[in-house]
């Protein structure tokens, strides 16, 4: 009897958390068991934006990231060009720059805002939405790499769910 290598069948798709460099020694190892053509979803740490990629080992990889960066994929300008000058980790670390400056707009947001009223922004980090139990939400935007190069998806729009800001979320009770 001989075996026939195959993949399994029950695999829809594969997710990685790895950084750019193991990503690229990944993809060519799937291609190699035969799940090449499963789609492959990244986080954000698989695109490095110090650093100019060769080759297609990161090949139809999605992953999702901030807008500052997948905006200037686009060709838009952003802000993080306008930080540059005067913010040196704006090009060396534009995600935690972009967590700062929304957790800043949130403060005021959260002040302003009524309790029981859920408030929709556009931030630097994604689509934020601060829910009536005072959760903050993010839908970040997508790319792909069309050979080594990231290219931005279309923007997505979901649809409302009714209910779905209204989840209380139970704060942790003290122990006596």
């Amino acid at each position: 009897m001989l075996f026939e290598p195959r993949r399994r069948a029950d695999t829809d798709f594969i997710f990685i958390a790895a950084y750019n460099a193991s990503a690229r020694q990944l993809r060519p190892q799937f291609r190699f068991h035969y799940a090449g053509d499963l789609p492959v979803y990244a986080t954000s740490a698989v695109y490095n934006t110090n650093r100019q990629e060769s080759g297609s080992d990161l090949a139809d990889i999605r992953f999702a990231d901030i807008p500052w960066l997948v905006d200037e994929l686009r060709g838009a300008e952003t802000p993080l060009d306008e930080l540059a000058p005067f913010l040196a980790s704006a090009r060396t670390q534009p995600r935690l720059v972009a967590l700062g400056y929304d957790a800043f707009a949130a403060i005021e947001l959260i002040v302003q805002s009524a309790a029981d009223q859920p408030a929709k922004w556009s931030g630097a980090t994604g689509e934020l939405t601060l829910t009536r139990s005072g959760q903050i939400r993010r839908l970040p935007d997508f790319a792909t790499f069309e050979r080594a190069t990231p290219v931005a998806l279309p923007t997505i729009e979901l649809p409302e769910i009714p209910g779905l800001l209204d989840v209380p979320v139970s704060a942790p009770q003290a122990i006596d």
